[in-house]
């Protein structure tokens, strides 16, 4: 979970000393989707047969956000031109949310490096 903490900005804690994060907008949570889903526990995915359908798994979709000024969307200048988008690169999943998020901080780090610059699949750098 210490990937997971890292990533949080202002941890604080409740009025009984658990720690809570409170994401701002545009933050982590605006750009992960967490899906809880029961798969088939043979091959890992939903499977058409829902009896088959067995075993639990937490799957993830990541992605950043995306400027949209730099392409012509005609955005007007009272509206947010940033968009989150889904990196397929970031899809992941686990039998807990704890081993997601930990796959998916793994991901992030092999395909946006510290900088956060986008490597390919060779370890190319892309702008």
């Amino acid at each position: 979970m210490d990937a997971f903490r890292a990533s949080c900005p202002n941890p604080s804690t409740d009025d009984t000393g658990r720690p809570y994060v409170e994401f701002p907008e545009g933050c982590f949570s605006d750009c992960v989707e967490i899906n809880l889903v029961w798969v088939n526990p043979e091959t890992k995915e939903i499977d058409d047969n829902p009896a088959l359908n067995t075993h639990f798994q937490v799957w993830l979709e990541g992605g950043g956000w995306f400027d949209t000024r730099k392409e012509d969307w005609g955005n007007p200048e009272d509206r947010n031109p940033w968009l989150t988008y889904h990196d397929i690169n970031l899809d992941c999943g686990g039998d807990s949310l704890e081993e997601a998020l930990l796959k998916l901080a793994d991901l992030v780090q092999e395909h946006y490096g510290e900088d956060g610059t986008f490597y390919d699949a060779a370890g190319n750098r892309k702008a």
